[in-house]
C-alpha cells in the first residue's frame, strides 16, 4: 500500500549552476507501485518538487541540498 510508505532522498548540487533535475526513479525498487500516486514534498523548505510522467522533477540550488520526502497521497 503505497500511502503507507515514505522514502526520504537527499540530493547535492556541488557545481557552481542551478540544476533543475529530471530523474527517472525505479519507484518499485523504492516500494512504490504507481508514481502518478505519490506526493513529493522539499521536507526544509516546502517548495518545487514534483512528480510528472513517472520522474522526479526539482530544482537544486548551486553548493546546494534538497531534503525530499516522497510518500502516498
Amino acid at each position: 500500500n503505497d500511502a503507507e510508505k515514505r522514502v526520504l532522498m537527499v540530493l547535492l548540487n556541488n557545481n557552481e549552476t542551478d540544476l533543475k533535475l529530471r530523474l527517472s526513479l525505479d519507484w518499485k525498487a523504492l516500494g512504490f507501485n504507481d508514481p502518478s500516486k505519490l506526493t513529493v514534498d522539499d521536507a526544509v523548505f516546502h517548495e518545487g518538487a514534483s512528480i510528472e510522467n513517472g520522474e522526479l522533477v526539482t530544482p537544486v540550488g548551486r553548493v546546494n541540498m534538497r531534503l525530499l520526502a516522497i510518500e502516498g497521497k
